[in-house]
C-alpha cells in the first residue's frame, strides 16, 4: 500500500511537472524550463526506484494512473493561475526600470 502512494506522489510530480515545463517551453522561459526540469528528473528517479521495489502491481498501476491523471489536470489549472500573476509581475519590473 505504502508503495502505490509513493508512487502516486511521484507519478503526480513528474507528469505535473512534464506539463508545467512543456508550458514554459511554449512560451520560452528558459530559466523555468531549466529549473523545472532539473525537477523532473528527481521525480523520475524516485518513481523508478519506487516502481523497481514495488510488490503489488495492480494497487501500483492504479496509483500512478491516478496520479499521473491529477497531475497533468493540476499543472494546467496551475498554469492558467500562475501565468497572469508572472506577466503583471515582469510587466511591473519592467515599468520600474529594474529589469
Amino acid at each position: 500500500m505504502s508503495g502505490a502512494i509513493a508512487l502516486f506522489f511521484a507519478s503526480f510530480f513528474n507528469v505535473f511537472l512534464l506539463g508545467l515545463n512543456s508550458q514554459f517551453v511554449r512560451d520560452r522561459w528558459i530559466g523555468a524550463c531549466v529549473f523545472v526540469s532539473f525537477n523532473i528528473s528527481i521525480a523520475q528517479f524516485v518513481y523508478t526506484r519506487v516502481v523497481a521495489t514495488s510488490d503489488d502491481v495492480m494497487l501500483s498501476f492504479i496509483g500512478s494512473s491516478v496520479g499521473g491523471a491529477l497531475g497533468i489536470t493540476c499543472s494546467i489549472i496551475f498554469y492558467s493561475w500562475f501565468n497572469p500573476k508572472l506577466k503583471e509581475w515582469k510587466k511591473r519590473r519592467k515599468i520600474n526600470g529594474t529589469t
